[in-house]
Parts: C-alpha cells; sequence; structure tokens
C-alpha cells in the first residue's frame, strides 16, 4: 500500500471492492481479501481508533451503494462456500502430539521451509490474509458492534441462511474429530493408570463420543429440516464436565505422585479439545451463549492468532518452565523428596531445610580441609 500523505484510504478502499465480485466460471480470487487485510493493516500502527475508523469507513462504503453491496456480498458468499472447514476447526490450536524437542525441531524448519497446506482450507485462507506475526492484534481490536453492523449490512444475521447450514455441517463432522480425539486420549494407558479408573466403570471419555454420535444425527435432521439446535448439547455438556473432573483429578495426582511429561502433555491436549468442542457447540446454537456474534468473532479472531503463532518458537518456548515444573515433580515422586511446595508455609519449611543442608555440607567441607593440612600418611 502507499505511504503518500496524500493517499486517498476511502479511493483505496472502493478500488479494492469494485474488484470483488461473484464469478460462476471460476473460483472466488482471495487476493481482494488479500489486498483488503492489508489495507486494513497499514492503519494497524496507528491505534485502535485507526481500525475502527477503517472498518467503519467498509461498512458506511457498503450502506451507501446497492449494488457494490450485492457485488461484494456474492463474492463472499461464494468464498465461503468454496471452502473447507472442518480439519481447521478441529485441528488449528489444539497441540500436536509429539514431543517438544520434536515440536521445536518442527517450528525450527518451517519457518526455513515452509510447508504447503491444503488448499481451499480456513488455514490456507487465513495464512494468505493474515502474513504478519500480529496481525491478530488489530483484528481483535474491532469491537463486536461494530461486526454485528456488518453482518446486518451483508444479512448474515439469519442462521437459517443456506451458507451458515453448510458450515454448521462442517462444525459437526470437526466435532466427531474431536470426540474420537478425547475417546481414545482419555482410555491411553498412562491416562487410565494416573486416574486408577477400574475397568468396571464406564469413561465419560467414552461416554462422551456416545453422545456426540447420537446427537449429531439428530442435528442433520433438524438443520435439512431448518430447526434450531436449542438444548441439543445438554447432556453432551454434562459428559464435558465430567471429562473435565476426570483431568482435575489427574492434576491433583500430580501434585503427590508426580507427572511425565508426556502425560502432562495429553492432559493438555485433552483440556484443549474439550474448550473447541464447547465452542463448537454454542457456534452451532447447541449450548447457549450470550451473544452468538461475539462468540463466532472471537472463534475467528483466535483461529487467526493460532494460525500467526503456528512457527512461533518464543511461544513454545515459554511453555518450558511448566513442563520443567512437572519433571521436578515427577523426579520427587520418585525419590520421596519434596522439591514442589504449594503455600508459603511449605516453600519457607523447605528454604530452611535447604539452609540447614548447606551448613552441614559447609562444616564437613572445613574439617575435610583441617585434615589434608595434617599431612597423616595413607590409610591412616
Amino acid at each position: 500500500m502507499a505511504t503518500n500523505p496524500n493517499y486517498n484510504i476511502r479511493g483505496a478502499l472502493l478500488t479494492i471492492l469494485n474488484g470483488m465480485g461473484p464469478d460462476t466460471r471460476h473460483e472466488a480470487d482471495i487476493a481482494h481479501l488479500c489486498h483488503l487485510m492489508e489495507w486494513f493493516r497499514e492503519g494497524a500502527p496507528g491505534s485502535d481508533f485507526e481500525i475502527e475508523r477503517r472498518f467503519s469507513m467498509l461498512v458506511e462504503a457498503l450502506e451507501q451503494s446497492n449494488d457494490l453491496r450485492v457485488q461484494v456480498k456474492g463474492y463472499l458468499e461464494q468464498f465461503l462456500k468454496e471452502s473447507r472447514y472442518r480439519y481447521t476447526f478441529a485441528e488449528l490450536g489444539i497441540l500436536g502430539n509429539e514431543t517438544f524437542g520434536q515440536a521445536m525441531k518442527n517450528r525450527i524448519f518451517q519457518r526455513l521451509l515452509p510447508a504447503t497446506v491444503e488448499d481451499k482450507t480456513v488455514r490456507e485462507s487465513l495464512s494468505l490474509m493474515f502474513t504478519k506475526p500480529d496481525d491478530h492484534e488489530w483484528l481483535e481490536s474491532i469491537s463486536v458492534a461494530s461486526w454485528t453492523r456488518l453482518f446486518h449490512v451483508l444479512e448474515w444475521l439469519d442462521p437459517a441462511m443456506p451458507l451458515w447450514k453448510r458450515i454448521q455441517h462442517e462444525m459437526l463432522e470437526a466435532m466427531e474429530m474431536l470426540a474420537v480425539r478425547i475417546a481414545a486420549l482419555g482410555i491411553d494407558s498412562e491416562v487410565v493408570r494416573c486416574l486408577g479408573i477400574s475397568e468396571r466403570h464406564t469413561s465419560p471419555f467414552v461416554e462422551q463420543h456416545l453422545e456426540l454420535r447420537n446427537m449429531i444425527g439428530q442435528a442433520h435432521e433438524k438443520l435439512s429440516n431448518m430447526e434450531p439446535l436449542h438444548d441439543l448439547g445438554d447432556h453432551l455438556d454434562v459428559l464435558l464436565d465430567q471429562c473435565q473432573g476426570q483431568i482435575k483429578k489427574a492434576y491433583a495426582q500430580a501434585r503427590v505422585q508426580g507427572i511425565s511429561v508426556t502425560l502432562s502433555m495429553q492432559l493438555i491436549r485433552l483440556e484443549q479439545s474439550i474448550n473447541r468442542m464447547r465452542r463448537l457447540l454454542q457456534l452451532l446454537g447447541a449450548l447457549p451463549t450470550d451473544n452468538r456474534v461475539g462468540t463466532c468473532v472471537q472463534f475467528f479472531c483466535t483461529l487467526t492468532k493460532e494460525e500467526n503463532r503456528k512457527h512461533s518458537i518464543t511461544d513454545l518456548w515459554r511453555g518450558l518452565t511448566d513442563k520443567l515444573a512437572l519433571r521436578i515433580t515427577e523426579h520427587a515422586s520418585q525419590s520421596g523428596e519434596k522439591y514442589a511446595t504449594e503455600t508459603r508455609a511449605e516453600y519457607w519449611k523447605m528454604a530452611k531445610a535447604a539452609m540447614g543442608a548447606g551448613v552441614i555440607i559447609a562444616l564437613l567441607s572445613l574439617f575435610k580441609a583441617g585434615i589434608s593440612s595434617w599431612h597423616l600418611p595413607p590409610f591412616w
């Protein structure tokens, strides 16, 4: 974008919008959206006010010209219809099944030689539109009220519109992928051993998958009949609560017995998958939410941030201290010593014990030095 002080901001916006339009012979070109994001990004270094001002300028341009509104609406809906959602919804922002060393190596390699992303997925679109690692920051500064105004202009507030129905069907498929992952992680031998779950008791991790399969059949039918999904996820929500209760129990066990880094990573993946499942249930309307547009915008910003930071070595390194703390706790459980404290009193008790041991070691060192000065014969 131009940096000339005489640069016409509104003129540049209209040029970008006029380039948009539905094309029945070809796929929608993402380049127009990339230009629009670059136009927004140009105002990002200033302030949040400048981003809001530009967003309002976009909405006003669509409000003032019905032809332009129809043209842009047709282009955006074609682009959204051609995109694929399930894998992005089920995987982006959820920890992979890899060790810390493997994750570090993969991120370094990805920085040097980025892997190609599957064509027409939401993840690919995000990587092309938001190319800067801090793009999510200015995106998050746009208010929900401004997004609601844009949705109103584009006539996207009707949850029964065909575009949303297609995306909702893909959300259900993403939820099934998440449910399978939660069930598999929940019955992993290390998780079962940590929780001490009896084979005679049914695991809530398995139960939630069975409940979801039952719910998906009803949801597809309701969506086909243009019926809302109100309260359809209530029982599944209860089972997800039970799963989270089991995760909390595992963390409680870690304070006493210690926990392996592998198990801690599995528990984190479980938490992330459960949280994603709940967010998709809210977007579907199967669980209540205060503001559905706000929930949708927040989810979009979350996906954008995760895509922006997917190769960040710094973000990965920040989690290292937690993993080291878990290793210390694990060592404590094996050696019988307590190197991890939970309260101030326990901390000072440990500190006094350490200082006392330090005094003893210092005295023994002085005593040893004194003996060596006596020049005694060997084996005396």
